[in-house]
């Protein structure tokens, strides 16, 4: 399509590499999909955007979140506010995404460094 290609990172652009290169990518597109989501932190619905949707070869939808590893494991007490923010409000998103993937034959999944190493 000729929408233009949206990366917020270095991690994104690698997965974006991906997708134009494997075989195993059909087709896909960036930040097209919006799943209401309920965000506790400021209580209320808001609109969340993942990253990815991508098409496999078998015809398999997947919804992708491309994040730090860092961002997708549970900070502890000695974090900082910004990082156990970011996790409540991800949780939040991702637990949106997956229900929206269920409800939909989709698949959601988080992408993060390990997934190219």
């Amino acid at each position: 399509s000729d929408d233009p290609i949206i990366y917020r990172s270095g991690l994104e652009l690698q997965f974006i590499e991906y997708c134009e290169n494997s075989p195993m990518v059909a087709k896909w597109a960036s930040e097209s999909l919006q799943i209401p989501y309920y965000n506790r932190l400021l209580g209320r619905t808001q609109n969340y955007y993942p990253d990815y949707i991508i098409e496999n070869d078998k015809g398999v939808r997947c919804i992708v979140e491309v994040k730090p590893y860092n961002q997708t494991i549970k900070p502890d007490v000695t974090d900082s506010t910004w990082l156990k923010e970011a996790w409540v409000v991800n949780v939040d998103k991702w637990k949106a995404a997956k229900a929206f993937a269920d409800a939909n034959d989709m698949k959601f999944i988080i992408v993060t460094e390990k997934f190219f190493e």
